[in-house]
């Protein structure tokens, strides 16, 4: 049984619990063949540099993957940080979105995901998604469809 660590989404927790984001991120490690082992959130301070998760992965014990709630997570420094989420792949940890359904398994898989990525960060960053909130009252970067065909598969 695989083993994975979880990221909770504090940015969005006005939105989302953190119970629905502990059952989506525990629905994601099941369906990928696991379980979490231990759950992490950022403080408001450490947020946009995921500065806790980056102590973390230090120190941890050997993991199979990282779960995180979504890919928001990677944004919060202003663009999207493909270069922390290089790292992460390097060391060969996996890492799933729970909200999108979206994996990687490798670099290569990162590259492969750049169209998905890229979007949602234009996305996240535009005033697109403000302008349907003000007309509608709905967040609607929220509601974006999950990325399920986007799945990269695991090396075999």
């Amino acid at each position: 049984m695989k083993a994975f660590y979880a990221s909770l989404d504090l940015g969005c927790s006005s939105l989302v619990t953190q119970q629905l984001q502990h059952m989506a991120i525990g629905a994601t490690a099941t369906q990928k063949g696991g379980r979490v082992t231990y759950y992490l959130t950022e403080s408001l301070e450490t947020l946009v540099h995921q500065t806790f998760l980056r102590l973390k992965l230090k120190e941890m014990m050997p993991i199979d993957g990282l779960i995180f709630f979504r890919m928001q997570q990677f944004l919060y420094g202003g663009g999207f940080d493909y270069a922390f989420l290089g790292e992460i792949l390097d060391r060969g940890i996996e890492v799933h979105f729970a909200r999108e359904g979206f994996s990687l398994y490798t670099p290569a898989n990162l590259e492969t995901a750049f169209p998905v990525i890229h979007t949602t960060e234009l996305l996240q960053t535009s005033d697109i998604g403000a302008a349907l909130q003000s007309l509608f009252g709905t967040d609607f970067r929220m509601a974006l469809p999950r990325a399920d065909h986007w799945d990269a598969q695991p090396p075999r």
